[in-house]
């Protein structure tokens, strides 16, 4: 006897979009102007950035500007023995002019204790273990502690010597990134970013508890905004009227199952809940399926709000009840229910 229009597969898809458009939209402008800043530990995050800053300028081997820094290795092509000797280096704008043979003769002499872990190396033993003067390996004849200049074994294998240096600054870089202290206080405001960006979570929820909750409570046939804008409902999965109750699950499996879990899979969540949209016969999502709703076309279609009240209306209109259309049809027929609604002394018309 009913007739139930299941929402185009498009119009069910806009629906969900604006609405999450809408929701996050809110979410993050309240988030960005008004919990954010009140919640967010920014002078000690600062205070540590600085620490941090300081700990890699005083290890000679990065610049340090503009809150940021880098490895001297790192701000340009070094491909030459005059290359680590002297070279002008760009960062954020500015020029700097490096020696990288020097600093990194001072890490392991003067720094390596502080963030190495071990004790600051003598400078026979910075020849001997780091630039192993006389291996053909590093290519190096001997090291002027003076100058920072190397002699080589063979002057045609320049750029074995780089190479090696080179490789040994990245190590000494990497091994300052490894510091303890620099690794407490990174770890420090990790922390305080993470558990400001939690707060995310009720904000969220708060907005989502309004607009696919409350909203729906207050509209008729559960509708959110979406849903009032492309002329949508949610029924029982059975073709009858969705008493308001049952909303309060469909909003927990949505939110909890579909959008937390949707959000924390990176999409794998929506992915599997919109392919169960897109094929099932009754057009549901996750959250349709696990509260047993399906969402129509509300002008396109007509029901009632339980059995007993069909079966009431079979009585009073015996020529319709040969019409035994079965629930959640996907055939439109708007003219007849029009004028069914048109003679029923008492017309069910959608909530």
């Amino acid at each position: 006897m009913k007739h139930i229009v299941l929402a185009s597969k498009g119009k069910r898809i806009l629906a969900a979009l604006v609405d999450f458009v809408i929701l996050v939209g809110l979410s993050v402008l309240l988030f960005a102007t008004a919990v954010f800043p009140n919640v967010y530990p920014r002078a000690q995050v600062e205070a540590n950035g600085k620490r941090i800053l300081s700990l890699y300028e005083d290890s000679s081997l990065f610049v340090v500007t503009g809150g940021d820094y880098a490895a001297k290795s790192a701000l340009g092509s070094f491909s030459s023995l005059d290359d680590l000797y002297e070279k002008d280096a760009i960062y954020q704008g500015k020029t700097f002019r490096v020696n990288l043979s020097q600093d990194l003769y001072t890490y392991y002499t003067e720094k390596f204790s502080r963030y190495g872990g071990g004790t600051n190396l003598t400078s026979d033993s910075y020849q001997t273990q780091v630039l192993k003067v006389g291996s053909t390996e590093s290519n190096i004849a001997s090291f002027d502690t003076t100058t920072y200049r190397f002699t080589l074994l063979d002057e045609n294998k320049t750029s074995t010597t780089v190479s090696y240096f080179l490789s040994h600054y990245q190590s000494a870089c990497e091994g300052v990134a490894k510091n303890g202290e620099i690794a407490q206080l990174t770890s420090e405001n990790q922390q305080a970013l993470g558990r400001t960006y939690l707060w995310f979570l009720p904000v969220i929820f708060g907005f989502s508890l309004i607009l696919d909750l409350i909203l729906p409570l207050c509209l008729p046939e559960g509708k959110t905004l979406g849903k009032l804008m492309f002329r949508l409902g949610v029924i029982s999965e059975s073709g009858y009227r969705l008493q308001r109750r049952y909303l309060i699950p469909r909003f927990l499996t949505y939110f909890f199952i579909e959008l937390l879990l949707g959000i924390v899979t990176i999409g794998g969540l929506f992915l599997i809940s919109y392919t169960m949209f897109m094929f099932s016969k009754k057009r549901q999502c996750l959250h349709d399926r696990l509260a047993k709703t399906c969402v129509i076309d509300s002008p396109a279609s007509f029901y009632f709000d339980s059995p007993k009240e069909e079966e009431s209306f079979r009585h009073r209109h015996p020529e319709w009840a040969k019409r035994d259309t079965t629930p959640l049809d996907l055939e439109k027929n708007e003219q007849d229910i029009a004028v069914l609604k048109e003679e029923d002394e008492d017309p069910k018309k959608p909530l």
